[in-house]
């Protein structure tokens, strides 16, 4: 372990958390761990793991390219500058291709000259089994909706959102509290804005996403991949928990015509307790700036 990965450790053990680049003091390149890593990846949109390898790298470069700087692939002061905003929805940025389904990674995994222990979704994800009550759930959606889910989509799932959640059973009340507060002190901040909705979606059940997610491919006549843009399969879903919430409005022209409220909400939903889990595109989901996560 070397002086940084020391120093975040002992940061973690005294409660400091680490939540924004801001927070980040170290330099990151290839070989760096850690929660300073983590938040990194979580900004450009690839799969956490906190470890900083090819992918990682490559990404990182990717980015540096974009807004001019160096790519070097290495996480200094100026790239933190550029990082920071990006975090603040002040640059336009897209995850590279191959960052963003099952296939790319694999493919990427294989072109690389380096080996590394960085997430691979192709051996962490590829084949993995469901637990049998959500299996069942995937039973019904064929059963009730025609709606055949393969093993490929259930890899990009395990890919996307890493695993399963549990059905909370009901909207958690501290959740729904604070989405509330944020909601109308967001409101108040722009008053000439015409917001179409509060709350669009909040607590979800397994039983209900079946329904949500096999009327949209059946009645709605719309791929599963397509569908798996921007919906998960049940199981998979924080609004399982009771703690996400979509606001305002699922329309993604209204939050780019809206770009002050999109800005709002992504700098100011972690006093609330919230973050913004869809930041950028990801392995399988669209960006949701409208999708918030209540962490506490």
């Amino acid at each position: 372990m070397n002086l940084y990965e020391n120093i975040q450790r002992i940061k973690e053990m005294m409660g400091i958390l680490i939540e924004s680049v801001k927070d980040v003091e170290s330099i990151l390149s290839s070989g760096s761990k850690g929660s300073e890593v983590e938040i990194i990846q979580d900004i450009l949109g690839i799969y956490k793991d906190g470890k900083f390898g090819p992918q990682t790298k490559k990404c990182v470069q990717e980015f540096q390219n974009k807004v001019s700087i160096k790519d070097d692939g290495i996480v200094g002061d100026e790239t933190k500058t550029k990082l920071k905003k990006l975090e603040d929805n002040e640059i336009e940025w897209e995850t590279p291709e191959f960052c963003k389904t099952l296939e790319n990674f694999k493919s990427y995994n294989s072109d690389s000259d380096s080996k590394t222990d960085e997430y691979d979704p192709s051996k962490k994800s590829e084949g993995k089994k469901l637990p049998p009550n959500i299996q069942k759930l995937i039973d019904k959606l064929k059963k009730d909706y025609g709606v055949i889910i393969t093993q490929s989509h259930i890899d990009k799932e395990y890919a996307q959102e890493g695993d399963i959640r549990p059905d909370a059973g009901g909207v958690n009340s501290d959740a729904e509290k604070q989405i509330k507060k944020l909601i109308s002190d967001c409101k108040k901040e722009f008053p000439d804005v015409r917001f179409p909705n509060g709350i669009v979606s909040g607590y979800r059940s397994y039983d209900k996403q079946v329904d949500n997610f096999g009327t949209k491919v059946k009645n709605n006549k719309r791929s599963i991949e397509d569908v798996q843009a921007s919906n998960c399969l049940p199981g998979f879903s924080q609004h399982h928990t009771g703690k996400a919430f979509d606001i305002f409005s699922t329309d993604t022209s209204w939050w780019k015509k809206n770009s002050i409220v999109k800005n709002w909400v992504a700098n100011n939903c972690k006093k609330y307790g919230f973050e913004v889990t869809y930041k950028t595109k990801g392995v399988l989901r669209i960006a949701e700036p409208w999708h918030l996560y209540y962490y506490k």
